[in-house]
């Protein structure tokens, strides 16, 4: 690691020294919020949603709960412990940032870690939390970035650390974003976005975007444009009006799933990931089979297959992780069933379950070769299966009750 960061200095120096010959002088006073909201460099701020505060109830537990508070005191002594655990039980209360976005004009982006500079080059914003000293090589007084690209017309930039990598945080935090720029006056003409997962270009084309439209963000791209569109951060938990946009959006695609009679009953299998692996797998496949469910690895599948798969789900179960995102473009009344070990108690899935009206509950197993917030998982299978058929009778009984 010391070796890589000493190439990467070594690397920004000579690029640094070939930037200040052929690049752009950069100010080193970045712009305040204050000279933002006074529109400095002709910078405005629009607002298309007012914040929201949404209350979430308490979920359906079941397994090994109690052990979550043991696993929250452990963790609670450790350095770099993250206290969204500590609201497991369920009963939130979020509030959502209002729907926002910056317009620069003859603004300009730099790299896939999204620094944003003004016209007169002075930076806005960095969207990713990549240090401004990645490119800054130089003295406070001497920096220069590389020369950039003009495009014309509204460029809208879409780009966030995490998201760059993670399903989950792409489409809770990213796409929704969407929803911002669907109105004729806030329509954009470009699209800059990183592309280090090929689930943004799919999901990008899912939601109606021109390919040719989408311009890669790579490490060293720089892009200016006309006018910059740049959305304010979005909270990592799903906003009530982003599901609802991103559900429907994909129910009236052309190939939706959402309509179609046939159902089907999956099981989400992490056996080809790193983490929350389910220690006694096969045993509980054996156990969900005459239930009529199904394994599915989802990294095999494209971003519109994995959509389809849940908008006909009548049941998905499986441990925690990224594919759950996917109980956006569910049901109302899908039931879900998701497997945690007792050391990452997240409420994000249990978010988006109360604003489909799912069927939701949670199975807490027990920790495995656990490192952190992270572990696989060992559950009682039969235990398991007894909830779960219990949950699925009430359901298929509520049904017919309904008809």
């Amino acid at each position: 690691m010391i070796k890589f960061h000493a190439f990467k200095w070594a690397r920004n120096r000579v690029l640094h020294s070939f930037w200040r010959m052929n690049g752009i002088r950069v100010p080193s006073q970045a712009i305040s919020a204050e000279e933002m909201s006074a529109g400095v460099d002709g910078i405005s701020l629009r607002s298309t949603e007012d914040p929201l505060v949404a209350r979430y109830p308490c979920w359906n537990m079941l397994g090994a709960v109690d052990d979550v508070p043991r696993q929250i005191d452990q963790l609670s002594k450790q350095p770099d412990y993250d206290p969204a655990g500590e609201a497991w039980r369920g009963n939130l209360q979020i509030g959502y940032p209002p729907g926002q976005f910056i317009e620069v004009p003859q603004g300009s982006v730099l790299s896939r870690g999204a620094l944003i500079f003004s016209q007169s080059h002075r930076i806005v914003t960095d969207l990713c939390g990549v240090p401004v000293e990645e490119f800054y090589m130089g003295s406070e007084s001497d920096r220069f970035i590389p020369g950039c690209r003009q495009v014309s017309g509204r460029l809208l930039v879409f780009a966030s650390g995490v998201a760059q990598r993670n399903y989950y945080h792409w489409v809770v935090e990213m796409l929704p974003q969407m929803r911002l720029f669907d109105q004729p006056d806030t329509a954009f003409d470009y699209l800059a976005v990183p592309q280090r997962k090929s689930f943004v270009r799919e999901s990008l084309e899912l939601m109606g975007v021109d390919p040719a439209k989408i311009i890669p963000l790579q490490r060293l791209t720089h892009l200016r444009a006309d006018q910059l569109l740049v959305p304010s951060p979005a909270s990592p938990y799903s906003h009530p009006s982003g599901v609802k946009f991103l559900r429907e959006k994909m129910r009236s695609a052309p190939w939706s799933h959402f309509d179609r009679e046939d159902r089907e009953r999956i099981y989400i299998s992490r056996k080809r990931r790193g983490s929350r692996r389910l220690i006694e797998e096969n045993q509980l496949l054996e156990l969900l089979q005459p239930l009529g469910f199904r394994p599915v690895l989802l990294e095999e599948m494209s971003v519109q297959e994995q959509i389809q798969l849940f908008q006909r789900a009548e049941a998905v179960v499986g441990p925690h992780g990224a594919g759950f995102t996917n109980t956006i473009f569910c049901r109302p009344g899908t039931v879900v069933m998701e497997i945690s070990p007792s050391c990452r108690p997240r409420t994000f899935f249990h978010c988006i379950a109360d604003i489909n009206k799912l069927n939701f509950a949670i199975y807490f197993g027990r920790s495995v070769n656990q490192q952190g917030v992270d572990a696989d998982i060992s559950i009682d299978p039969q235990d398991f299966c007894q909830h779960l058929a219990e949950i699925l009778y009430r359901q298929v009984h509520a049904s017919e009750l309904v008809a």
